[in-house]
């Protein structure tokens, strides 16, 4: 794929090189500047397949890239045709899913707090709770595998011993926050349940946010505002942004007919 791209923009480069050169001529003959624009007017190139004086035509849309004969009524076969792929920045994609993560962690202490006033009962707030918690834990999966990527990558892991401290106490929290659910469904007391939102909330949800903030501050996003406007910076110095790309969709040859 990348080596059919390659071949376009180096065909497109050629292309124009020789159509720039032939302009020059016309410019530095000794023709008035009308005869001048009248002959560029109507100057063409070979077609780069079938060498016909009909021109090529390239042309880039935002999702492909074309070649083709220039001769519209009886073209020769050149199709170049590629579905270019979508890319964003990992930095982009963390962004939006943390503050997806920052929603949910809201509606949490929301649900809590509708079950602590007695504004939803025990099997309301339990289904709410078990619902948020489990788009939580996905949007939290699909974090940690693109911070993952980033990280084998890249190899930027420091810290490791405070990392480790601090998993290992996740880890903890976790058991204890299983143990306490556990409690609760054998003897259905509302103050389990009090604690096992409360232990999710103070003590897990700060578990992740520390652990991704010692792993992965190198992807956050400054921002200086002065009187005319707000600039942004992008705090990621050892990368380019073709680094930290993330392939949405991939590209795709629809057609590479080029003798």
């Amino acid at each position: 794929m990348e080596s059919a791209l390659t071949n376009y923009y180096k065909l497109k480069q050629k292309y124009d090189n020789k159509f720039q050169k032939e302009k020059d001529k016309i410019k530095d003959s000794d023709l008035t500047l009308k005869e001048k624009r009248e002959k560029v007017k109507k100057l063409k190139m070979p077609c780069i397949n079938c060498k016909r004086k009909v021109n090529t035509i390239f042309s880039r849309s935002p999702n492909h890239v074309t070649v083709l004969c220039g001769d519209k009524t009886n073209p020769c076969d050149l199709n170049i045709n590629i579905q270019l792929g979508k890319y964003t920045q990992l930095s982009v994609l963390l962004d939006s899913l943390y503050q997806s993560l920052k929603y949910l962690k809201e509606s949490i202490i929301l649900n809590k707090l509708n079950f602590m006033f007695n504004y939803v009962d025990e099997d309301d707030t339990i289904k709410n709770f078990n619902k948020i918690k489990k788009h939580y834990d996905e949007t939290n999966t699909q974090i940690l595998k693109l911070e993952s990527s980033f990280e084998k990558r890249f190899d930027i892991l420091s810290n490791k011993e405070e990392l480790k401290a601090l998993e290992i106490e996740f880890y903890k929290n976790i058991k204890e926050f299983q143990s306490i659910i556990k409690q609760f469904l054998d003897e259905k007391q509302e103050i389990y349940l009090r604690d096992a939102m409360e232990l999710y909330l103070n003590k897990i949800v700060k578990n992740q946010e520390n652990i991704r903030k010692l792993k992965y501050s190198v992807m956050l996003v400054d921002t200086e505002t002065d009187k005319k406007k707000e600039i942004a910076y992008l705090i990621q110095d050892k990368y380019s942004l073709t680094d930290t790309e993330i392939i949405l969709k991939n590209p795709k040859i629809i057609s590479n007919q080029y003798i």
